[in-house]
C-alpha cells in the first residue's frame, strides 16, 4: 500500500482511551441494531460474514467517526490526531 493511503496510525489512535467512547458510539450507530437483533458482538461478525465484511463495516464507521465533531468543544478525530501526531506523518 502506498504510504499516502496508510491509515494504520490513525486507526490505532482511535483506540486511545480518549477516543474509545466516540468510536463505540459510532459503531453502535452503524451496527447496534443488527447486533442487538442477532445477539452478537462486533468481533463475531467476521466469523459470520467473513473478515472482509468485518473490515468493510469497521471502515464505514471509521469514516463516519473521522467526519464528526464532538461537543463540548467541537473536537474532531482527524484534527486531534494531526495536532498530537502530525509530526510523524509525511505529505506526498
Amino acid at each position: 500500500m502506498k504510504s499516502g493511503h496508510d491509515l494504520s496510525r490513525l486507526i490505532k489512535f482511535t483506540f486511545r482511551e480518549d477516543w474509545r467512547d466516540a468510536l463505540e458510539s459510532v459503531m453502535a450507530d452503524h451496527l447496534g441494531l443488527a447486533q442487538e437483533e442477532f445477539d452478537i458482538e462486533f468481533e463475531e461478525i467476521g466469523d459470520i460474514l467473513g473478515d472482509h465484511y468485518e473490515g468493510l463495516l469497521f471502515g464505514c464507521a471509521l469514516e463516519d467517526l473521522m467526519s464528526r465533531r464532538f461537543e463540548p468543544d467541537g473536537i474532531n478525530l482527524v484534527d486531534d490526531y494531526l495536532k498530537r501526531r502530525g509530526w510523524n506523518e509525511t505529505a506526498l
